[in-house]
């Protein structure tokens, strides 16, 4: 939604004004796509069966799966994560270099995820 790209907006330059965040994101870039505008995405949309309730975050639930509709062509990988309930302990670019080893049908996903106590100091979930 216009909010929470506008939230995101201003974390990414928050980042990128400070000599560390800038560090950090070498040779990163932010590009920001309206998927709900976008042509490919609207007709996906009206395919869903009648009386389908998205409420407040399903339509980009749905944009992640059918990102490869509204990306650019120039675009051959994605990776997609939910930052409010995802912690990455490593390096990403190993989970990028998979990639490379998967074809153009396949999807990862992750399932299940451990308990973080190590991460918590010991305290309950």
């Amino acid at each position: 939604d216009p909010s929470g790209l506008e939230h995101w907006r201003l974390a990414a330059q928050e980042l990128l004004d400070h000599r560390e965040g800038k560090d950090l994101l070498q040779g990163v870039s932010f590009e920001y796509l309206d998927f709900e505008a976008h042509p490919a995405f609207r007709s996906f949309l009206r395919r869903y069966p009648k009386g389908c309730t998205w409420g407040a975050a399903g339509k980009a639930i749905v944009a992640r799966v059918v990102c490869h509709l509204v990306l650019p062509p120039s675009v051959d990988r994605v990776i997609s994560i939910d930052l409010g309930d995802i912690l990455v302990l490593d390096d990403i670019k190993k989970l990028w270099d998979l990639g490379h080893r998967m074809e153009d049908h396949h999807l990862l996903a992750a399932s299940h995820a451990v308990s973080l106590h190590h991460i918590n100091g010991q305290l309950p979930n």
